[in-house]
Order: C-alpha cells, then sequence, then structure tokens
C-alpha cells in the first residue's frame, strides 16, 4: 500500500483542498505580459476605430476629391460631420496623422499622399471596401 502520513511540526498542506496553489513569480511575469499585450491591441483596436472614423469624415467631406489640410480646415463651416471629426486637430495635428496613417487600410478605407506643393501635401482617400463596417 502507500506510505503512512508523517506529522511534521509546523508544516502545513499548501495544496489542501481548498486552499488555493499559490502561483509562481514566473507565471505572474507571464501573466502580467498577457494581460499588457490584450490592453496594447484593445487600445490600438479604438485608435483605429477612431482613424477609421476619420477618414470616412474625411472622404465624404472633400467629396472624394484630393485635398490639402488646408482645405479641410476651410471646409468644416460648412460640414457639421467633418467639423466634429477634427474638433480637437490643429491643422498640423491632422497632417501628421494622415501621414501615420498613409498607405495604411482601415475598414475599406486608404488616405493617400498625392503630392507635395507650396500648400502642403495633397491627399486622396481610396475607397475599396466596406467604409460603414465600424461606425
Amino acid at each position: 500500500m502507500g506510505r503512512p502520513a508523517v506529522a511534521v511540526k509546523g508544516a502545513r498542506d499548501v495544496h489542501a483542498p481548498g486552499r488555493p496553489e499559490r502561483p509562481s513569480r514566473a507565471s505572474q511575469v507571464a501573466r502580467i505580459a498577457v494581460l499588457e499585450c490584450e490592453l496594447q491591441l484593445a487600445r490600438q483596436a479604438l485608435r483605429d476605430a477612431d482613424d477609421a472614423r476619420l477618414l470616412k469624415a474625411l472622404l465624404l467631406g472633400t467629396q472624394g476629391c484630393v485635398f490639402t489640410v488646408g482645405d479641410v480646415f476651410a471646409r468644416v463651416a460648412l460640414d457639421a460631420d467633418l467639423s466634429a471629426a477634427i474638433a480637437r486637430l490643429t491643422p498640423k495635428q491632422l497632417g501628421k496623422r494622415l501621414a501615420r496613417l498613409a498607405d495604411r487600410e482601415l475598414d475599406g478605407l486608404t488616405v493617400r499622399h498625392v503630392l507635395e506643393t507650396a500648400d502642403g501635401w495633397v491627399w486622396h482617400i481610396d475607397f475599396h471596401g466596406d467604409a460603414g463596417a465600424a461606425g
């Protein structure tokens, strides 16, 4: 049969029923790394959704034509959706955001840098999918 249990003074059974096993330091570090990765992915998904909404507003606000950042800011008085989409952005911030998004597909939309002029970069948004899916 089995060996008889030996009682050791001061010892406790860490695997006793009702008492959870304490995770190791390595498993805690690994779990934190997984949670940080999941958080980073969730944040990126939110940024992508915000960026897709911006591109959709720019596409509609520019009626599919090429535009500069200056053109966009000139049109905000005429387009409430466009105004709301860029409300917290300066022209410089919008230009940097468009540069960051250049050639990335977001919800069927891709912004492309067409050329550079004395008035700034000229942009165009290509529609090649279902731009209504994210928003």
